[in-house]
């Protein structure tokens, strides 16, 4: 098996689901050996891939319905905007039905109002959507850092 995984197209070198492995033709019993590496319960990337913090970013999305998005101090990860590190990666969601709890990763329920874009592959909350998010994160001082590098990026 090569890290492009051709039967199904699936390629193992983004996150994917356990299930995305099984519709692929992936044996489960492959996802705990050497071959993969597991992000989240549920959620791996071959074991070939460097670490990336935005691969962690997109696993997190990864567990939720296809609505879900990065927002918080993961948005943050995905525009490269420093922030403090923060453990847990964020995603948010439009219903509490979508909600899918794991360790690592903090899930919100977002306004239908909440501003959502894409970058580099990833559905993401927008600039000022964002800020907006890290306002409740971040002290005045961090979040005035956000700001600034946000109005000259």
């Amino acid at each position: 098996m090569t890290a492009l995984d051709l039967t199904g197209g699936l390629d193992t070198r983004r996150p994917f689901t356990r299930g995305d492995a099984i519709a692929a033709g992936i044996d489960p019993r492959l996802l705990r050996g050497k071959r993969f590496r597991r992000i989240f319960k549920g959620v791996y990337i071959s074991s070939d891939v460097p670490f990336s913090p935005l691969h962690r970013v997109e696993a997190a999305v990864a567990l939720h319905p296809p609505g879900a998005f990065a927002s918080h101090a993961s948005a943050a990860r995905v525009y490269d905007v420093q922030v403090p590190h923060f453990a847990e990666e964020h995603v948010s969601v439009f219903a509490e039905t979508d909600r899918r709890r794991r360790a690592g990763v903090r899930c919100h329920v977002a306004p239908r109002s909440a501003a959502v874009g894409r970058l580099r592959a990833v559905r993401v909350s927008m600039p000022t959507q964002m800020f907006v998010e890290l306002a409740s994160m971040l002290s005045l001082v961090d979040l005035v850092i956000v700001g600034d590098a946000e109005s000259r990026g």
